[in-house]
């Protein structure tokens, strides 16, 4: 059965799973972008469902995927990088 919430969620959260493991930072940033967008659609879900361990673990990981979007920024990006491989 099609959930306005949990079907479009579900469908955000594969597609960003195969997004961010590409090689292109623009295609991890969109994963990311994807994650954010069905984590909420997740998060919407439990409240309205009243399911609070749905609403903490998918808040928590909405809160994780901007944190990817952040990193896969060119400037945070280029520095973690550089910093891990001294040359």
């Amino acid at each position: 059965m099609f959930d306005l919430l949990q079907s479009p969620a579900v469908l955000l959260g594969i597609a960003g799973a195969v997004l961010t493991v590409q090689q292109n930072r623009q295609y991890r940033k969109a994963g990311y972008a994807s994650w954010v967008a069905g984590n909420s659609l997740w998060t919407v879900s439990g409240l309205l469902t009243g399911n609070l361990n749905l609403v903490v673990q998918f808040a928590f990981f909405g809160v994780l995927a901007v944190q990817g979007i952040r990193i896969n920024r060119e400037d945070v990006y280029d520095k973690i990088h550089i910093s891990n491989n001294p040359e």
